[in-house]
């Protein structure tokens, strides 16, 4: 079975952005950038996740 690495990537989105909410509150550039990045790493896990399921779904 292959691994999902989508998940990962939704995890570490999530702590980018929990991140720039808590710890990074005081520096606002780092704030700002932690919460970016977070999202972004977000927006490709969810991305990739459904090239993935696609890429299955063609395979079968």
């Amino acid at each position: 079975m292959k691994k999902d690495k989508s998940t990962s990537l939704v995890i570490i989105g999530i702590m980018f952005s929990t991140l720039g909410l808590t710890i990074f509150n005081e520096n606002q550039i780092l704030q700002y950038i932690s919460l970016g990045l977070g999202v972004l790493i977000g927006i490709y896990a969810a991305f990739k996740s459904d090239r993935d399921r696609k890429e299955s779904a063609k395979n079968k």
